[in-house]
């Protein structure tokens, strides 16, 4: 159940994994679905102008993007079993 090279790649690219799985290495993390969404809702930062209504609520391309990657971190934290730590500064009164 070890790891194996892939011919013709650097292995610190790719590896394969027992399944025949090819995991990347792109160094987005554990939420790669999360870090692309979020990428793009940045670039879609003037696109607040945007508006349209989803039922009777009024909405903004920018407000569905932000929705949207709140939902993909959501589904990769859900799927990993993992919840984010929150002990910052800020937080860690809140802990004790």
């Amino acid at each position: 159940m070890g790891t194996a090279k892939v011919t013709g790649v650097s292995s610190s690219s790719a590896v394969v994994r027992h399944s025949g799985e090819v995991s990347t290495r792109l160094g987005l993390g554990r939420y790669p679905v999360t870090f692309a969404i979020a990428t793009l809702t940045c670039a879609l930062a003037p696109a607040y102008t945007v508006r349209w209504h989803i039922g009777l609520y009024p909405t903004t391309v920018l407000e569905d993007a932000i929705a949207l990657t709140v939902a993909a971190y959501a589904l990769e934290s859900w799927r990993a079993r993992s919840m984010p730590q929150l002990r910052t500064p800020f937080t860690s009164t809140a802990h004790t």
